[in-house]
């Protein structure tokens, strides 16, 4: 797998930063060639023509294109996502200032818009545009052309990438040490398979939830998070990770995080360690928390060995108490159905949950 790129003079100079890589490809390609971008951008009105290409001068926008006709200007804001995530919070703040005449382009490796006042252009619609250009640009020079194919070469790969979850089949690999993942690792491109699998992963347990009926308030922040709250979170360190926290107080939350290859059960709280233990206890001695024997697809091996509990501490204040069993051989969509069976756990429980925190508590 990719060993046609690994060959690529272009794509081994790309990987100091693909996203500026790209950017500045594009840049010398739109004005070296910009019938590329008037086509691209202007096909409704041919009398447009490129004038100005930019690299992140206002606010830091990728690429700015100025196209005019006579005293007429449009300016097309690119935002390139070659190898991250767009979501809504960061578009929404891009396009503040939005001013006449300005087109806002999200230039993405994945097929995904949280935004829809921006415009998608994905890579593989762009890689085929600039494919028709290729006899045109050879003519002009041998050196360009060879640049471009090469980069198409890279591009037309990448594309190839399987970011879309198929939900009836596919198995969770997203995590090192799997050796479906390494390849990706080896491209520099784990962190950006990772960062869009978990991404549909939240958007599929958020619709799971939503299709049992499961009554919550959600919220968008998890510092924000009140008694009877619905956090549901996606993120990337050095693994993948997805989880939701349900708020039994101010103080307290309880949930289920994965995160690379471990399926965590916790309690997390602004609490003093000892208090956290105390709940953690608590909760399992009386069957109620982890307890990883609701959903038989799990595996029956539980860490820590030693019957004790792992301590997260946030900087910001407060401790997370888990306990976790590794996940083999399963398809991702049995991972998140066991997710919504805890949940529904915590819910059917509530009362039972909160009587033993508040036992606890008034120790």
């Amino acid at each position: 797998m990719f060993e046609l790129i690994k060959e690529s003079p272009l794509f081994q100079i790309s990987l100091t930063n693909k996203e500026l890589f790209h950017s500045n490809f594009l840049k010398w390609l739109f004005e070296n060639y910009p019938q590329i971008a008037e086509t691209l951008f202007c096909k409704n009105d041919t009398e447009f023509k490129l004038s100005e290409v930019k690299r992140e001068k206002e606010s830091r926008k990728d690429l700015i294109l100025i196209f005019t006709k006579g005293k007429q200007k449009q300016k097309i804001i690119i935002e390139n996502k070659f190898k991250s995530i767009p979501y809504f919070e960061q578009l929404d703040r891009y396009k503040k200032d939005i001013k006449k005449n300005t087109t806002y382009v999200l230039l993405s490796l994945l097929e995904h818009n949280p935004d829809k006042s921006w415009i998608l252009l994905p890579y593989k619609q762009l890689s085929r545009h600039i494919e028709n250009f290729v006899p045109q640009i050879e003519e002009t020079s041998l050196y360009h052309s060879t640049m471009v194919k090469d980069y198409l070469n890279v591009v037309n790969e990448l594309i190839k990438i399987p970011l879309e979850i198929n939900w009836s089949e596919e198995q969770y690999f997203y995590y090192a040490g799997h050796v479906e993942f390494k390849p990706y690792i080896d491209v520099r491109m784990h962190d950006f398979l990772s960062k869009a699998k978990f991404l549909q992963m939240k958007h599929r347990l958020t619709l799971m939830i939503k299709e049992l009926g499961i009554d919550y308030s959600y919220v968008k922040e998890w510092y924000n998070g009140r008694a009877g709250d619905l956090y549901i979170n996606e993120a990337y360190t050095t693994n993948g990770l997805i989880e939701f926290k349900y708020f039994l107080d101010d103080a307290l939350s309880i949930g289920v995080q994965v995160q690379g290859q471990k399926f965590c059960l916790f309690v997390e709280g602004k609490y003093q360690l000892n208090k956290m233990e105390e709940i953690a206890y608590s909760l399992f001695e009386k069957e109620l928390w982890f307890n990883f024997n609701l959903y038989e697809e799990m595996e029956h091996v539980i860490y820590p060995l030693n019957g004790e509990w792992n301590t997260f501490k946030r900087k910001t204040g407060g401790s997370m108490k888990y306990r976790y069993v590794k996940i083999h051989n399963k398809k991702t969509e049995q991972i998140l159905f066991g997710m919504v069976i805890y949940l529904n756990n915590i819910i059917q429980h509530k009362e039972k949950i909160l009587s033993t925190i508040k036992i606890v508590g008034n120790k």
